[in-house]
């Protein structure tokens, strides 16, 4: 895929990954960090529409570098015990989200832009093979910039803030089940049967696998992740 799509998602991940546990205060490698699940399928979704492999079966093998303080990461789409322990003890931030009427601010906007990519051969059946970084070079620039303005976006977030705006996220996410458990917990303010999602360190979806090679010691977690 060339080098600017690597460099994509690892700018995602250094950017997007926060604490596994919201209380720890220590910043070396031995902390574990996750990744928003929801945020990493957005980028390789729109991907897959850029380049117009919508009709096929795509697997991603990424082996992405980053830093060397947060060595050790996974991918979540929902909350950690962690958080979800933030969020039953603070019931000023439960009220605020009810509150809020499930509006939240977008963490990534991403157009959904395709290239023609039969504009020289309009009648032939077209194979990627291999992509050159002219191929996704506008891909790139519009994924920059909305990672660029999700980092202005995460400025100055404190955990109640990041709390309340992955939970909102959460509530308009596609999973019914997710969202009506969710909703349950807030009102009721017990938060007791809501369940912590496990890190994962593949994914799978309808259009696509991924793999990444160069993940922290989280082997394990691939028995319990979403999809698996």
């Amino acid at each position: 895929m060339g080098e600017k799509v690597t460099y994509i998602f690892e700018h995602a991940i250094n950017l997007l990954a926060r604490k596994d546990d919201v209380s720890d205060n220590r910043d070396n490698k031995d902390v574990l960090w996750q990744v928003d699940l929801d945020v990493m399928d957005a980028l390789f979704t729109s991907l897959v529409n850029y380049l117009q492999l919508d009709n096929a079966y795509n697997v991603f093998i990424l082996n992405p570098r980053h830093d060397l303080k947060r060595a050790k990461y996974g991918y979540r789409r929902g909350l950690s015990e962690s958080e979800i322990t933030f969020l039953k003890e603070n019931k000023s931030l439960q009220t605020k989200i009810l509150q809020s009427g499930g509006v939240s601010e977008s963490v990534l906007a991403l157009d959904k832009i395709k290239r023609p990519l039969y504009e020289k051969h309009p009648m032939t059946p077209f194979t990627w093979t291999i992509t050159e970084e002219t191929d996704t070079v506008e891909w790139y620039n519009i994924c920059l910039d909305a990672l660029n303005n999700a980092e202005k976006l995460y400025q100055g977030k404190d955990t109640s803030d990041t709390i309340q705006n992955k939970v909102l996220h959460l509530l308009k996410g596609k999973n019914e089940d997710m969202k009506l458990l969710l909703e349950k917990e807030l009102k009721s303010g017990g938060f007791s049967d809501f369940p912590a999602e496990c890190l994962t360190d593949t994914w799978i979806l309808y259009r696509f696998n991924c793999w990444p090679l160069r993940m922290g010691s989280c082997c394990w977690w691939r028995r319990c992740a979403h999809g698996a």
